[in-house]
């Protein structure tokens, strides 16, 4: 949860400078767009980046010392306990249902395949709307597209969203659980 704070050693960050701690949350909060409904609202969220950079500063205190081999740094989620981040972003519950799958034979294996420069796409931020799914469907259809065909191209997660009757939507385009078809993100 903790990842990206810019060089907190500039920043002086520590327990002993309540001041620093403030106005690099200032910072936090405009770099971020965060706004609040109230003032307890404003204080919770406070001490929450608080204790959050303090421990990121602790970490990243022990990896200096060869304790760890990372550092952490602050990200959009600074503002969030580490149970409110689980809540929100891992909360989905998978489907128990088990199918079976076909394996078929596989030939000549290379070693390795980086399918970074020709069947990947830049990670997209799903946000909280609980469209995990979607958006590892889309990626896997993606990269078997680019594969197959040998171009890359965008698909659109909303559509499969939409088509979701399990998310409140009335699409009926269903074949085998997949919604088809599946529209290029630019035509969406």
């Amino acid at each position: 949860m903790y990842y990206d704070l810019h060089n907190q050693s500039k920043l002086g960050v520590n327990s002993d400078n309540e001041t620093a701690i403030y106005d690099s949350c200032i910072h936090w909060k405009k770099t971020h767009t965060k706004l609040y409904t109230s003032s307890e609202e404003e204080s919770l969220r406070y001490q929450i980046y608080k204790s959050n950079i303090l421990k990121i500063q602790d970490h990243n205190n022990r990896a200096n010392n060869g304790e760890f081999t990372f550092v952490l740094r602050v990200n959009q989620f600074a503002d969030l306990s580490q149970v409110e981040f689980k809540a929100i972003y891992l909360g989905t519950t998978p489907n128990k249902k088990v199918r079976n799958f076909k394996t078929l034979p596989i030939n000549a294996v290379p070693a390795s395949v980086d399918w970074r420069s020709s069947a990947v796409l830049e990670v997209k931020n799903q946000g909280t709307c609980g469209s995990c799914w979607a958006f590892s469907t889309v990626s896997s259809l993606e990269g078997l597209h680019a594969i197959i065909n040998g171009s890359l191209v965008e698909f659109y997660e909303q559509e499969l969203v939409d088509c979701s009757t399990s998310f409140g939507n009335e699409v009926q385009w269903w074949f085998d659980g997949l919604c088809l078809p599946i529209c290029r993100e630019e035509r969406y």
